[in-house]
């Protein structure tokens, strides 16, 4: 994740420029960095010796892309989503994030 100097001029005193009001963070990610970030991932778990997960929860609530990333906005219309039918899916070669957050929450416990 890349940080970026606004455009405008800086009138506030230093901050840390991480929570700086004139940095904002970049919306590009390079695949190279995804990669790099699955790859901590699976080889962490390779490390300790972790060969398989047991998904130990099947239901979890989702909320519609649509108001996801609406931050400002209570969340409303959850729907419920299945790991199962995730994996399934993921066999298939067609959905992985829901697993990979679900191993991630599982590891950082």
């Amino acid at each position: 994740m890349r940080l970026e100097l606004c455009r405008g001029a800086c009138l506030n005193p230093p901050a840390p420029r991480w929570c700086h009001p004139h940095w904002r963070q970049s919306t590009k990610l390079e695949v190279s960095e995804l990669r790099q970030a699955t790859n901590l991932l699976f080889d962490y778990l390779a490390q300790v010796g972790h060969t398989e997960v047991e998904l130990d929860s099947d239901h979890y609530w989702s909320i519609p892309n649509d108001k996801l990333y609406s931050v400002y906005e209570d969340p409303s219309d959850f729907t419920v989503g299945q790991l199962s039918e995730d994996l399934e899916n993921v066999r298939a070669f067609v959905w992985v994030s829901t697993l990979l957050r679900f191993i991630g929450s599982k590891i950082a416990a």
